[in-house]
């Protein structure tokens, strides 16, 4: 047997040109146990790789870690969907998902079970043909001894964890079930990014590499995908950095109106599921940002998360929906850093800026969401080692800096700790609300995918005023691109030509600022930016006016 293992992993790892993981051996030796005597290297061969590659080919045919990390990531927002006490308890003392899941989702739980049992889940999993769906074995497992790890002594804890395995078949059989209604009531968008974890592609088909090495894909083909994929993960790295689960508006455009559904790539008649949609907008914002409001939704004044005694009375009044999925909408905040970043390359100012917000509950000092945060837990969460709300809910669960997109991953966290839908939902998951996700943009995202797809925003938002809404985006700073976007543009632009002053080693900015603010401007204008074109503009008409008076 070691010797067979041994060479068909080594024949694995010379044709796919990639370097043996651990893991593999316990992975292929099922596959030996069950193959005849008669050509078993080659047939067992077969179906370790066809295998890999449908559930498991990101853990083992990639030479870089970070998809296992955002798995482990993701399976804590996972666990705290469906059970935020027991995830919230099990954070709080620090047994994290890296520390007892690798065995599971690398070796599909074939090292913590029986060869025999490991057969049955197998069969099982390979029906419901989806990779995502190795995660909810595990949620099962876990929650099925919910009740023994919260009373259980802490230093216990890691043996009930590593001594969870089934006694029958016929708990295997029931795992399964339940896994798959957990599944089942999981949204679309988030069974995307599970499989992302697993595997290069978002939906239910076959493998890039897989038909590649098949010869059934063109390259162009291959590489199109490949870009595909890469937008893909960057939206897994954001959502698997972020406090809690966040949906799209499209999941929750369709949830709302299920009859514009088409067939889903699975043929399996997927039903979206129905959210209560709980708007933390002001009525005043709403009427005064011209957004508009959403009818099926329950109205939550923002100034509740102000005030944690009005907070707790509301909480037993909202006790009724407990149970169902909510989905928050709320209005983010302004996200400065671009403007900053404007003001600091192209004019040489400090990245101090005062503004006035019409939706003044999205703060944007995470100091101050930490006090709101802790009115809010009134003492409700318990954090171990004396840990605060502040290093509970700042730090990230696992930095990864070899993560091709660790920066956009620290950014999101750093900007998710500043909505007050994060605040909401990490309050109503500590008073044990189950199934609480935050939409993904907030409202401003829900707007620009009505208009985009359906070229209205009815009925889903009622009292839109279009004009209105462009220009409260403007004002605030909305409409604006990312931090890194205009890092580009900068180091694309043409400088301009030092003037003498800056050859006797006075200031940089000392340069011909008009040209440099064209410059700026000409930017701005082709990427569309019009808040930083006001701005620079405005500069613009200040600096010649005070030249125009200096010459007169």
């Amino acid at each position: 047997m070691r010797e067979s293992i041994r060479l068909i992993l080594q024949k694995f790892c010379v044709d796919h040109e990639i370097q043996y993981k651990q893991g593999m051996n316990e992975v292929l030796a099922p596959f030996l146990y069950i193959c005849p005597e008669e050509d078993k290297r080659s047939v067992a061969y077969e179906l370790f790789r066809g295998f890999l590659f449908r559930y498991l080919e990101r853990f083992f045919c990639l030479d870089e870690s970070s998809f296992l990390f955002k798995a482990f990531r993701l399976f804590h927002l996972l666990l705290e969907y469906f059970d935020p006490q027991l995830a919230n308890y099990l954070h709080d003392y620090e047994f994290i998902p890296e520390l007892y899941s690798p065995q599971w989702f690398l070796t599909l739980y074939a090292r913590a079970l029986p060869i025999k049992q490991v057969l049955r889940l197998w069969d099982m999993m390979i029906a419901v043909d989806d990779p995502a769906f190795i995660f909810y074995i595990g949620l099962c497992m876990l929650i099925s001894k919910r009740e023994k790890l919260l009373i259980a002594d802490v230093s216990n804890i890691p043996e009930i964890i590593a001594n969870l395995h089934f006694k029958t078949e016929e708990d295997i059989d029931q795992t399964v079930l339940d896994a798959l209604k957990l599944y089942r009531a999981t949204p679309r968008c988030i069974l995307r990014q599970l499989r992302l974890c697993c595997v290069s592609t978002t939906e239910l088909t076959p493998q890039p590499r897989l038909l590649a090495y098949k010869g059934n894909m063109f390259r162009s083909q291959l590489q199109e995908m490949r870009l595909n994929i890469e937008e893909h993960d960057l939206r897994l790295a954001e959502q698997s950095a972020r406090f809690c689960l966040t949906i799209t508006p499209q999941e929750l455009v369709e949830s709302m109106l299920p009859t514009n559904l088409e067939p889903s790539s699975s043929g399996s008649g997927y039903i979206p599921q129905q959210y209560v949609i709980l708007d933390i907008r002001s009525v005043e914002d709403s009427i005064a940002s011209g957004g508009g409001t959403l009818p099926r939704a329950v109205q939550l004044e923002p100034d509740f998360l102000n005030n944690p005694e009005a907070f707790e009375v509301w909480i037993q009044h909202f006790d009724g929906t407990r149970g169902c999925n909510l989905c928050i909408v709320d209005l983010p905040p302004s996200q400065w850093t671009g403007v900053a970043l404007w003001r600091r390359l192209l004019l040489g100012e400090g990245d101090g800026m005062a503004a006035n917000f019409l939706n003044q509950i999205n703060f944007d000092d995470s100091q101050e969401n930490v006090r709101r945060l802790e009115g809010l837990l009134s003492g409700k969460r318990f954090f171990s080692g004396g840990r605060s709300v502040e290093d509970a809910f700042t730090q990230p669960i696992h930095e990864d800096e070899r993560s091709e997109f660790y920066e956009e991953e620290v950014q999101t966290r750093s900007k998710d700790f500043n909505r007050a839908a994060t605040l909401l939902a990490i309050a109503l998951q500590t008073h044990a609300f189950p199934t609480i996700s935050v939409l993904e943009g907030g409202f401003p995202a829900l707007v620009d995918y009505l208009v985009s797809s359906r070229g209205s925003v009815e009925p889903v938002v009622i009292n839109h005023d279009t004009d209105k809404w462009k220009k409260f985006l403007r004002s605030t700073g909305r409409l604006q691109v990312s931090a890194p976007k205009l890092k580009k543009a900068m180091t694309s632009m043409p400088t301009s030509s030092a003037s003498p002053s800056q050859t006797d080693g006075s200031s940089p900015h000392a340069i011909d600022e008009v040209k440099e603010l064209e410059i700026a401007i000409s930017v701005a204008n082709r990427m569309d930016h019009s808040y930083m074109l006001n701005i620079l503009s405005d500069k613009l008409k200040q600096l010649v006016g005070k030249k125009e008076k200096g010459e007169a």
